[in-house]
């Protein structure tokens, strides 16, 4: 049992609480740091995977604040990381976290494969550390600040700061607070670009904060894929069942803006759009947080083209069934057609019929068949059987006698 450990603080990275421990005990040997949390003198501070945090929970008192699952939660970067990570690797993780070695985990979760720079010079806010100096006397490492996806600090708006603590082969045994020495007045500040940029660079910074403090619904990346087509057929992103890729790109680029060249600091291929593509297609492997992070920002700021149809549900149009003009129809599809966004609304009837709206004349068009359904063909069939002429057997249907025409051919193919 550890005879002192320091206060947790909000959002602490839990490498912050190892620092202040470090310092607090007046040790002057990392390692014999690493021997008293965790039972062996060759742990590495590492930021994104703190490992034998078993260890350590077993030598703490046993209150809830210190349960592995609670300082995974609250003062790592997991949260983040596992949010749009298979389900099976979540378990697997959080294990080898508590129990095991963290060896390969960054391979597991597709960080290597992103290209997506991970933070190892420690950053942070002056504002934020003069409220905690205020409020606990002491300043510490916010973990938010440490996401590769945040360059402006989320409550202040202000842009991060690199500090002196470099995360290196060298220093991986070192446990460095954050004080006035390596957070100085003349510290580094990170590049936000225009000012132009700074409005999505925080909001991007805010969804990431937003990732640490809340347990996602664990996805399969088919059924990311699956979530992501659906927005997009919402949004007016695909024509006839396929990604219109030139649009979204389009889109993608106007949303960013110089946004995206701020960011290539981060990814130097994502102005390529190549993370998109494959978000939008069957994935093979988990992607990184910020490429989740930059699509779903932008398809929360389009509004659904299914609004443009009204609230459902929607009527059935159906004029050979007693159910006509009932509300019928719960769901619609969309797509996109010759700059339209078209509805199409099904009935179980098997009665569907299409309405387009025009972005430019913002207009809804008149209803237009696009199934008769079943009853329709049954009396088709029917007529023709009693040799029923063509324009009675249009006045019958409510259709003109040219579709009469057209759909007896098709009947009497099958």
């Amino acid at each position: 049992m550890l005879v002192y450990f320091p206060q947790l603080y909000p959002d602490e990275l839990l490498y912050s609480v190892f620092a202040r421990y470090h310092q607090h005990r007046g040790s002057i040997s990392p390692k014999q740091t690493s021997l008293e949390l965790f039972g062996t003198s060759n742990a590495i501070a590492s930021l994104n995977f703190p490992c034998h945090l078993g260890v350590l929970s077993s030598q703490l008192p046993d209150r809830p604040q210190y349960a592995p699952e609670r300082l995974i939660a609250e003062h790592t970067l997991l949260p983040y990381l596992l949010a749009y990570a298979r389900p099976e690797h979540h378990d697997r993780v959080v294990a080898n976290i508590i129990h095991g070695s963290t060896d390969g985990l960054a391979l597991l979760l597709g960080i290597v494969a992103s290209q997506v720079r991970q933070v190892d010079q420690l950053r942070f806010c002056p504002a934020c550390q003069r409220e905690m100096v205020a409020q606990y006397g002491e300043s510490y490492w916010c973990r938010t600040h440490q996401l590769p996806s945040v360059l402006l600090c989320p409550k202040h708006n202000e842009p991060l700061r690199l500090s002196h603590v470099i995360l290196s082969h060298e220093n991986r045994h070192a446990y460095l607070t954050a004080s006035a020495s390596t957070c100085p007045n003349t510290a580094p500040v990170l590049d936000v670009g225009l000012p132009s940029a700074r409005s999505r660079l925080l909001l991007i910074a805010q969804r990431s904060a937003e990732l640490l403090q809340q347990t996602m619904a664990a996805k399969t990346l088919s059924e990311w894929t699956g979530w992501y087509r659906q927005q997009l057929a919402e949004k007016g992103f695909l024509r006839h069942r396929h990604v219109d890729s030139k649009r979204l790109h389009d889109g993608i680029k106007l949303y960013y803006g110089d946004a995206l060249q701020v960011l290539e600091g981060v990814s130097t291929t994502i102005r390529q759009l190549d993370w998109l593509d494959v978000l939008c297609r069957k994935q093979r492997q988990s992607q990184h947080p910020l490429y989740h992070i930059l699509l779903s920002l932008f398809l929360d700021s389009k509004p659904s083209s299914v609004s443009v149809f009204g609230a459902g549900p929607w009527p059935c149009l159906n004029p050979l069934e007693q159910h006509l003009g009932e509300c019928r129809i719960s769901t619609i599809s969309t797509h996109r057609n010759h700059g339209h966004t078209v509805g199409v609304f099904a009935c179980d009837c098997g009665y569907a019929y299409t309405r387009h709206w025009d972005n430019e004349k913002h207009a809804l068009s008149k209803p237009l068949p696009r199934h008769y359904g079943h009853t329709f063909y049954q009396l088709l069939s029917k007529y023709q059987q009693q040799g029923l002429g063509l324009r009675a057997t249009a006045r019958l249907l409510h259709v003109d006698p040219s579709t009469v025409q057209r759909e007896r051919v098709r009947l009497n193919a099958f």
